[in-house]
């Protein structure tokens, strides 16, 4: 049997490194890689669990193609809207594409008593990422001017800080895409506009709907193959004449005699 050798080559590299303790061989180390072996004895000791997973595979193989050809169709369409929703204005110097990502303000902060402030200062603000920084002293001794980030424009002073879009191309929103549509949102990158926001929305719903239409059909397969196999392994054995072996009492007592 298969499932035999397999055992026989896990269990190999043990008594060959216990016979070959005392003894240096160059390369010895390389031999513990085939302890990797006894992961296939997980085969042996599911044959059921696999049978019944390649048999719900074979027998949706149409909701799977269904699943990719929708979901494909879906991620172009989304991902372009995505794209333009917040590619943001290309960007010369930098060579690629910019979006808006926050405003930078002048305030004004007074204090108490006489303070002399320098580059070195710093306060807090909304933005734990990017603190207030110091911009120059005030008129007096009481106050100095700080530049404070902010998601809206505080005054029409202030300045207009952009960031390069991770959309920057359809292909390269892909990412993004499958992950929101799969709900598995890693965050890594996400729209800032409110345009983008509303797409990614849209992209929310539907990835609910094309992608729990086929894995509705794929579990109801799973379910009937698996019933399937129950049945079969409770079902009496026959015989070569393909009679039942229905064991009686009496029957079983005769085999205990």
């Amino acid at each position: 049997d298969t499932m035999n050798v397999i055992d026989i080559l896990a269990i190999t590299p043990f008594f060959v490194e216990a016979a070959l303790a005392g003894l240096e061989i160059p390369g010895l180390a390389v031999f513990r890689v085939v302890r990797l072996v006894r992961v296939f004895r997980l085969f042996k000791v599911s044959r059921g669990s696999i049978a019944v997973f390649s048999i719900t595979l074979h027998r949706s193989a149409k909701p799977l193609y269904m699943l990719i050809f929708f979901t494909s169709i879906a991620m172009v369409l989304s991902s372009s809207l995505m794209y333009y929703a917040e590619r943001g204005k290309y960007d010369e110097a930098r060579g690629a594409w910019t979006r808006l990502s926050h405003y930078e303000c002048r305030i004004t902060v007074r204090t108490s008593a006489p303070t002399t402030v320098d580059a070195n200062h710093s306060i807090a603000s909304g933005n734990p990422d990017v603190p207030c920084r110091f911009d120059s002293q005030g008129d007096s001794e009481y106050e100095a001017y700080f530049i404070c980030p902010y998601t809206f424009m505080r005054t029409d002073e202030c300045d207009k800080i952009y960031e390069v879009s991770p959309f920057s191309s359809i292909p390269g929103t892909f990412w993004w895409c499958l992950v929101t549509m799969t709900t598995v949102g890693y965050g890594d990158v996400y729209p800032t506009q409110w345009v983008g926001k509303l797409v990614g929305m849209i992209v929310f719903m539907m990835g609910i709907l094309v992608i729990a239409l086929p894995i509705t059909l794929i579990g109801s397969n799973f379910s009937n193959v698996y019933q399937k196999l129950v049945l079969d392994a409770e079902a009496p054995a026959k015989d070569e004449d393909g009679i039942e072996d229905v064991k009686t009492p009496e029957s079983q007592q005769k085999v205990e005699k």
